[in-house]
């Protein structure tokens, strides 16, 4: 959810803001929310280790990026029905 907020709110400054936001927000998760999950033992990491989910959510969001302009570029736009 993180990456599709970041990608909304960052998209019109270029793919670069969109990014360090990304790598920033990833991180913090990662690095500082996790370990204060798995301390209150909501969450128990085994097969993935924290670097592996903040590459992972990286990775997601390289991918956003450039499906989303592709999409422009062929006209494509989901916009909200009015009801």
């Amino acid at each position: 959810m993180g990456t599709i907020w970041i990608f909304h709110l960052t998209y019109k400054f270029g793919f670069y803001v969109y990014m360090l936001s990304n790598m920033i927000l990833d991180g913090f998760f990662a690095f500082v929310v996790l370990p204060l999950l798995e301390k209150i033992k909501v969450v128990k990491l085994e097969k993935i280790s924290r670097s592996g989910i903040c590459g992972l959510m990286l990775f997601i969001a390289i991918l956003i990026y450039p499906y989303q302009k592709w999409l422009e570029s062929e006209g494509i736009s989901f916009k909200k029905s009015s009801r």
